[in-house]
């Protein structure tokens, strides 16, 4: 875009990502991070990433980080992904349709949702004044502790650069493009309600799960003397 429509803004960005492409193949190129992705949990599981979430909690205190990000079709809001770690991600479905016992798990989802939500543990987000706002006006829910959002962190370090999660997670994380997994309609969701449903819900853990990695790489980058978002290389 820069050469045909003579977009020169991003000029630095774009050769520092140049350069950053061709060392890391000649390096061997890895993917980070590598997301263990629970889409589907049994009540096990969930009961493990709570116990996870208390334990870190206890372990870290205030320097711990519970990121959530909910996702929203029209005025209903159909799950929440969650990461502590930066490894594990738990997408808590909140339909009835999207769980065995129907109503009465969903119901319990709802529960386990509100109590991660009112928990100590600093929470984290991107761009999540909008949640913030709709668990207010639907719930009555006040997320306790939010502390961080990386969509602000990334401005800090950069206010003249892109904040958009799919862009920093590209640039910062090395991960490919994954937002076109949420692309479906009503009419292929009724076709395909378990894959659908199922393909949605690890989008959503992957929103969580880069989005921790982020912000830990945000906290870390704002401790020392300023630099820009990126990591910039120049080529002279």
């Amino acid at each position: 875009a820069m050469f045909l429509y003579g977009d020169g803004g991003n000029f630095q960005a774009w050769r520092a990502d140049w350069v950053k492409i061709a060392r890391g193949v000649r390096a061997g190129w890895t993917q980070d991070p590598e997301l263990n992705l629970l889409v589907a949990p049994t009540w096990e599981q969930v009961k493990r990433f709570e116990q996870l979430v208390q334990h870190t909690w206890h372990r870290e205190r205030d320097d711990a980080l519970l990121v959530f990000d909910i996702e929203t079709i029209g005025k209903m809001t159909d799950c929440v992904a969650f990461c502590v770690d930066g490894t594990i991600t738990l997408t808590l479905p909140l339909l009835p349709q999207c769980w065995p016992g129907g109503k009465a798990d969903a119901r319990e989802a709802w529960r386990v949702f509100e109590r991660l939500i009112h928990h100590p543990i600093p929470k984290g987000t991107w761009w999540g004044y909008f949640d913030v706002f709709r668990l207010e006006r639907q719930h009555g829910w006040q997320v306790k502790k939010w502390w961080w959002d990386g969509y602000n962190l990334h401005h800090l370090l950069d206010p003249a650069d892109a904040h958009g999660l799919a862009y920093c997670a590209s640039r910062d994380l090395s991960v490919p493009y994954w937002k076109h997994e949420n692309k479906w309609d009503r009419k292929a969701l009724a076709k395909d309600l378990q894959g659908n449903w199922h393909r949605r819900h690890e989008y959503a853990g992957k929103d969580a799960g880069y989005e921790w990695n982020l912000i830990r790489r945000y906290q870390a980058r704002l401790k020392r003397p300023w630099e820009p978002a990126w990591e910039p290389i120049w080529v002279v």
